[in-house]
């Protein structure tokens, strides 16, 4: 990896919809923000696109990290969280229809 001393950070709250198509995966990140009536309000945040292979290789990285978790009772704590949280309603995505 480059040893640059700056790395842009964006925090999302979720990802709203995956997309792929002419073999780039296309991840909508989305953050949560009260509205007036203390509904949650979804705010589009950036769209990150990556060629299948980095996809793959990226999601094979996000399995050995759910494994770990798993193996250090952390699943359990984080799945009860998210059952008492709202859910966010994810649009389907026209390039999987």
């Amino acid at each position: 990896m480059n040893d640059s001393k700056f790395i842009s950070e964006t925090f999302a709250d979720n990802i709203h919809s995956i997309g792929f198509k002419n073999g780039i995966i296309r991840l909508d990140f989305v953050s949560f923000s009260a509205s007036e009536n203390d509904e949650d309000e979804i705010a589009f945040l950036n769209r990150v696109t990556i060629p299948l292979e980095g996809f793959l290789n990226t999601f094979h990285s996000m399995e050995n990290i759910l494994e770990k978790l798993r193996e250090n009772g952390l699943i359990n704590k984080i799945s009860e969280q998210t059952q008492d949280s709202k859910e966010i309603t994810h649009e389907e995505s026209p390039n999987f229809k």
